[in-house]
Order: C-alpha cells, then sequence, then structure tokens
C-alpha cells in the first residue's frame, strides 16, 4: 500500500502546477522556490505537492503544505479563537515567504538512510531578513521539504 501511495504521490508532484507555475520536483531549489512563488502570488495549492509523501517533517513544512489544502471548518473555527483569520494567516505567509531568496549552492549528502539536500534561503520572518536553511529528501527521483 505505501509502494501505491507514494508512486500516487510522485506522480502528482511530477505533475504538480499552478496555473503556470510548474514545480520541478528533481531540483532541490526548485522545490525551495515554490514556496515563494505561492506565498507571492497566493497560489497556495502547489504547496501541498511540497511535503514527503512518506509523511516525514518537521511540523514547520507540514504546516506549509497543509495551506495547500485549503482550510477546514475546523482550522477556521480554531484561528477564531485565537483571534487570528486565513486572511491573515495567508497575509502573514507572504510577508514571511513573499520575497525569500535562494542563496548559494545546495548542498548534497547521501547517508544509509537516503539522499538529503540542504538549500540556504532569506527570508522574512517579524519582517526581519533571516538567513535559513530548507532540509529535502529524496523519495525516488524527487525532492521533497523535510524541515528547515
Amino acid at each position: 500500500m505505501k509502494k501505491l501511495l507514494l508512486a500516487g504521490a510522485l506522480f502528482l508532484s511530477i505533475n504538480s502546477f499552478s496555473q503556470d507555475y510548474t514545480v520541478n520536483h528533481e531540483s532541490p531549489t526548485s522545490v525551495v522556490k515554490a514556496i515563494f512563488h505561492a506565498a507571492e502570488t497566493g497560489e497556495h495549492e502547489i504547496l501541498g505537492t511540497l511535503c514527503d509523501p512518506l509523511a516525514k517533517g518537521d511540523s514547520d513544512v507540514k504546516n506549509i503544505c497543509s495551506m495547500g489544502f485549503g482550510f477546514s471548518d475546523a482550522d477556521k473555527k480554531k484561528l477564531e479563537e485565537k483571534g487570528s483569520s486565513v486572511e491573515e494567516v495567508k497575509g502573514e505567509f507572504k510577508e514571511v515567504f513573499g520575497k525569500g531568496e535562494i542563496i548559494g549552492n545546495t548542498v548534497f549528502e547521501t547517508r544509509d538512510t537516503g539522499n538529503y539536500a540542504k538549500v540556504e534561503f532569506y527570508f522574512y520572518p517579524n519582517g526581519e531578513k533571516r538567513k535559513e536553511t530548507m532540509n529535502l529528501v529524496q523519495r525516488g527521483n524527487n525532492w521533497y521539504l523535510s524541515s528547515f
């Protein structure tokens, strides 16, 4: 069953696009740039294709990817209880990632557990430019967000 789910996720990821934007899942930088594109344009659907099809990864990347599936009524209620809204979350996402940029070269690493990549980037939490590293994992020939 896992192989079937992985194959389906890989097919969807290879063919993932949002309007005129296509993610090249064979490139770790393309996967990270998709975050910036989604934040800047509001085409959040693409985010749902960026996480590990085996559902491994930290809560930060899972939160990013979950935006690609929209907000359920339960999500909206939780936000409301916290005094926030979907529009505010989307606005904050745009502020933090919308002007993001890749810096340096991708670093690849092979371990006993698989292939990994590190992509350094700038983003803007609290309006301040900050350097961060996105970690990605390779599944088949495709790269997916793992942690940052």
